[in-house]
């Protein structure tokens, strides 16, 4: 909504409120918020029933004794009320809107919203102030715990990314050192192992390499936020032209077909994982190609409410709509390793990043042999505080 329309509604609201309390209290009195008249030095002239109740003074109490609006005003919000109010005598138009907090009866503070209008004569002299207050007390408090929630979390989250990274780069070197110790085993006592024993060390060598690769997948996808380049405007078409710099030894391999379409826009991001996030989506459109025909695969981008929609679609072997969900967990797989190589590490990433840059992520595809798309959102204007910072 147009803030200027809103204010003209509230103006227009309180103007008219105004008019029918020259005729009558009744309306005044009975105003399910609470309205205080204010005399253009700030002085309470006149306050209802839900004014009182909500600061928990008695009417006689405000008025007889010349209280200033100020006077209930939390110490720290009074200068930016003042303000306000200045403004107004000093030719302001509109209605002045105020979230702060009023100190009770009993000492407790209160927050209020504050809509502040000044009522002028015919020839334009200041006549009074009349204020509408509502309580957002329960509102703030709800908005705290969620700060103080959101902030636990994150530091939650700062601590499991920061174990994630530590004990994956420090898992790798036992295993490192278990691998070659079983190797140099497998070579010294070559002529004295029965097929069996070659076997089952084989095995312990293989499981040490793919816990490896596991750990190393991990150091990733804890990387994502923490050790990226920081966010700047980008081009993002240049971060997809990267991207299949990366890729041209698998696509001229595979002898895909790769169009890049669309208007191309600058972005807020981080250029390294926005490039990443390419790789790790074309990457996978030339993996899971069908064996029977020429990969095909689409990479545009389409101006969409508020933001961009980027796609990767492909004609490859496609995905079961049933394992839609499994997609984005890490080290999911639908595949055997032995048919397609790779660790379940990359969807998740991409995951990562586009909710680090305010967007989300989804797949679209018909089943098995129909090829698949994968899209995500990214707003056009990115978060101030991105997650993961």
């Amino acid at each position: 909504m147009d803030t200027s329309e809103d204010d003209d509604r509230t103006r227009r609201a309180l103007t008219t409120m105004t008019d029918d309390l020259n005729a009558g209290d009744a309306l005044f009195e009975d105003a399910p918020v609470g309205l205080a008249q204010i005399s253009p030095e700030g002085v309470l002239v006149r306050v209802n029933a839900a004014f009182c109740a909500l600061i928990g003074y008695e009417r006689e109490a405000l008025i007889e004794r010349g209280i200033t609006l100020c006077t209930l005003t939390a110490e720290e919000d009074r200068s930016r009320e003042r303000a306000q109010f200045l403004e107004l005598l000093d030719g302001g138009e509109g209605v002045r809107k105020l979230e702060q907090r009023y100190v009770s009866a009993s000492g407790e503070p209160v927050w209020v919203n504050v809509s502040i209008s000044l009522v002028r004569s015919e020839a334009g002299q200041a006549r009074y102030f009349l204020c509408a207050v509502t309580d957002i007390s329960e509102r703030k408090r709800w908005e705290q715990a969620l700060t103080v929630l959101t902030a636990r979390l994150q530091a939650s989250n700062a601590e499991l990314e920061q174990f994630a990274y530590v004990a994956s780069h420090d898992l790798r070197q036992p295993l490192r050192m278990i691998r070659s110790y079983v190797q140099m085993l497998e070579r010294r006592l070559d002529d004295k192992l029965d097929d069996e024993t070659r076997q089952m060390m084989r095995f312990t060598s293989d499981g040490a390499t793919r816990l490896d690769e596991m750990l190393v997948s991990l150091l990733e996808y804890s990387r994502v936020g923490r050790k990226g380049e920081p966010m700047a405007e980008i081009d993002s078409e240049g971060a997809v032209m990267e991207a299949l710099r990366f890729l041209e030894p698998s696509i001229r391999e595979a002898d895909a077909e790769v169009r890049v379409r669309g208007r191309w826009p600058r972005l807020v991001a981080s250029r390294d994982e926005f490039t990443r996030l390419f790789q790790n989506l074309i990457g996978n459109a030339v993996k899971y190609r069908a064996p029977d025909r020429k990969p095909e695969i689409r990479v545009e981008v389409h101006a969409d409410d508020g933001g961009w929609r980027f796609s990767v679609a492909d004609n490859g072997i496609g995905i079961d709509p049933a394992q839609f969900d499994r997609l984005f967990r890490v080290f999911q797989r639908l595949h055997a390793r032995d048919k397609y190589e790779g660790s379940g590490i990359g969807l998740a990433v991409s995951r990562k990043i586009v909710e680090r840059h305010g967007g989300h992520i989804w797949v679209e595809s018909e089943g098995p042999d129909q090829g698949t798309r994968f899209c995500f959102f990214l707003p056009a204007r990115q978060p101030a505080n991105p997650v993961g910072e």
